[in-house]
C-alpha cells in the first residue's frame, strides 16, 4: 500500500471516529435535555405542591382560630347593665347587673359615663347615704357573679330625676374575667329618656294591682256601713 492509499485510510478511519464521537455527543446532549425538562417538571409540581400546602395550612390555621373563638365565646360569662322601670311599682327605676353567661364572672368592673348619680343622693343626704357612684360594686369591682346571678339595686324615682334634670343617657362599660382570662368587653347605651314623655300601654305592675284591691276593699266596707246603719232602728 502506497502513501497516498495509507493517508486516505486515515481520513476514513478519523472520519468514522469524529462522526461517532458527535453521535455520543449528541445523544448525551438529548439525554440532558430530558433530563433538564424532566428536573422542571418536577420542580413546578414541588413548587405547585408547596402552595396547596400552604393553603391548606392556611385554611386549618383560620379553623383553628375560629373554633377557639367560639369555644371561648361559649365559655365567657357575660354581664349585662341596664335600669329599667320596677314591674312592681310605677316610675321607680331599679340598676340592674345580671350575668347571662354560663360561667362564672370574675373580678367585674363596671363603669358609667358620666358618672351614675340619683336624685335620692339630694333628697336623703350625701353624708348619710353617698354618692351612688361611691358605691363598691364600682369603686372595687365585684368579685364573682355566678351564672345566671341578678342583682338589683333601687336607683330613683324617675319624676324626681327628670325634675332635678339628672343625665338621661349613659354609656356603660362592663370589663370581667372568665375561665380562659380577660372576657369581652361588654358596651351599653342606656337611654332613660325613653321612659318619659308619651307612654305605650303596659300591663299593670303588681304595685298598682294591690293597690287596685285595696280601694275595692275600703269600698265595700263602706257599702257594708252603710247598709247596717239603714238597718238600725
Amino acid at each position: 500500500m502506497d502513501a497516498d492509499t495509507g493517508a486516505l485510510v486515515v481520513a476514513i478511519i478519523g472520519a468514522a471516529i469524529a462522526a461517532a464521537a458527535a453521535f455520543f455527543s449528541y445523544r448525551q446532549a438529548a439525554a440532558s435535555k430530558d433530563s433538564a425538562t424532566s428536573a422542571g417538571t418536577s420542580a413546578r409540581a414541588a413548587s405547585d405542591q408547596a402552595v396547596s400546602a400552604k393553603e391548606q395550612a392556611e385554611i386549618a390555621s383560620k379553623q383553628y382560630d375560629l373554633a377557639a373563638k367560639i369555644r371561648k365565646e361559649q365559655n365567657d360569662p357575660y354581664v349585662i347593665v341596664d335600669i329599667r322601670e320596677s314591674p312592681f311599682a310605677r316610675n321607680f327605676l331599679y340598676l340592674v347587673i345580671e350575668n347571662i353567661g354560663t360561667t362564672i364572672a370574675r373580678n367585674v368592673r363596671i363603669e358609667f359615663e358620666p358618672p351614675l348619680a340619683s336624685s335620692r343622693e339630694e333628697a336623703l343626704g350625701d353624708a348619710i347615704h353617698g354618692k351612688i357612684r361611691d358605691a363598691k360594686i364600682f369603686t372595687n369591682g365585684i368579685p364573682m357573679l355566678p351564672p345566671h346571678r341578678r342583682m338589683e339595686f333601687l336607683l330613683d324615682f324617675g319624676p324626681d330625676r327628670l325634675d332635678q334634670g339628672l343625665d338621661t343617657f349613659y354609656r356603660v362599660r362592663v370589663e370581667a374575667d372568665g375561665p380562659e382570662g380577660p372576657a369581652e368587653t361588654m358596651q351599653y347605651e342606656i337611654d332613660l329618656g325613653t321612659l318619659y314623655g308619651p307612654r305605650f300601654h303596659r300591663p299593670k305592675t303588681l304595685h298598682e294591682a294591690v293597690e287596685s284591691l285595696q280601694s275595692m276593699q275600703k269600698t265595700l266596707l263602706n257599702i257594708e256601713k252603710s247598709l247596717k246603719k239603714s238597718r238600725e232602728p
